[in-house]
């Protein structure tokens, strides 16, 4: 009788433990170390700055073909990138230089659709900054930009959402 009991409660917590929901999606970049004479502080708030505000990286974002077609902005929303803005949030992930970034709006589909257009978005950014320094050095045979270059090859994306 003891065995029947037990067999019955574990055939009916199983079905409740694996119905937990799925995680929200996120990114992870990692940010780099902060350029000469800035603080980790300040390097980590600017960049932050640059994935949120309405016309920095969402705007880019936004321009990307499967970002424009969201279903979730309200249509009589004008302003649909302070829309996408307002629900970005975007923390430190760890103690290093890895910054965390979650969408809360839409379907989840759409969440991944948004967060990986950020990090392509951002990435794409850093590596055009990247190709601009290296060919300016060549040019001028300038030697002190080692460091900002370093810096640079540095960002790139730890975790895609999913």
């Amino acid at each position: 009788m003891r065995c029947r009991f037990a067999a019955l409660c574990v055939f009916i917590v199983l079905p409740a433990v694996s119905a937990a929901p799925a995680p929200d999606p996120y990114v992870i970049l990692d940010i780099g170390p902060p350029a000469k004479g800035e603080s980790d502080i300040v390097h980590r708030q600017t960049e932050i700055n640059c994935l949120t505000h309405p016309h920095g990286m969402i705007s880019r974002a936004w321009r990307e073909a499967e970002a424009h077609n969201l279903q979730s902005i309200p249509p009589e929303d004008k302003r649909p990138l302070d829309w996408l803005a307002k629900r970005v949030v975007v923390k430190q992930d760890g103690d290093g230089n890895c910054l965390r970034i979650t969408f809360h709006g839409g379907t989840r589909a759409e969440q991944v659709v948004i967060l990986n257009a950020l990090a392509r978005v951002y990435v794409r950014l850093y590596k055009e900054d990247l190709a601009g320094w290296e060919e300016s050095i060549r040019r001028t045979q300038r030697t002190d930009a080692d460091d900002h270059l370093a810096r640079l090859r540095q960002v790139r994306v730890v975790r895609w959402a999913k």
